[in-house]
């Protein structure tokens, strides 16, 4: 079951997206700020944070650069009502992996969350096929090695 931490000083649309996540199958959580969301990553990591850019106290940006240095696997949506080309680059040069306009259709956060999961797990696998590819040229190597000093034997 993914996990997802939705973070939005609204009350009204935070209780909206954990219940709609809740009913397509995430562990879903909210808060409403961002040392709030603090401490409930501190508690448990989630594979997705969305957050809100403007919040009061900490907003988005800040919390997510608080995010990834805690939980650099974390995938980090932002959301906004008030977008500007500036905090568009700010969020994605800061290593948002999604930036969503307010208001938004159920159907879009969905499949904003679902891409988001599959590009992660798609790192995951790099990782693990490259890990699976550097023991192999090491086996590789080991064999070569084996077959010089049995051939230098003969």
């Amino acid at each position: 079951m993914p996990s997802i931490l939705i973070v939005d000083d609204e009350r009204g649309l935070l209780t909206t997206l954990v219940t709609a996540f809740h009913t397509q199958g995430y562990q879903a959580v909210g808060a409403t700020s961002g040392a709030e969301a603090l401490a409930v990553l501190d508690r448990n990591p989630f594979e997705v944070v969305l957050t809100d850019l403007r919040m009061g106290g900490m907003d988005g940006l800040g919390l997510m650069e608080r995010v990834r240095a805690g939980f650099p696997e974390t995938a980090i949506i932002l959301m906004t009502g008030a977008a500007t080309v500036e905090s568009a680059v700010a969020a994605l040069k800061g290593g948002a992996s999604d930036y969503v306009l307010k208001p938004f259709g159920l159907s879009e956060i969905f499949r904003v969350v679902q891409r988001c999961l599959d590009e992660q797990q798609l790192r995951r696998k790099n990782v693990e096929l490259s890990e699976v590819n550097r023991r192999l040229k090491e086996l590789d190597q080991l064999k070569s090695n084996l077959l010089s000093a049995v051939s230098h034997e003969f």
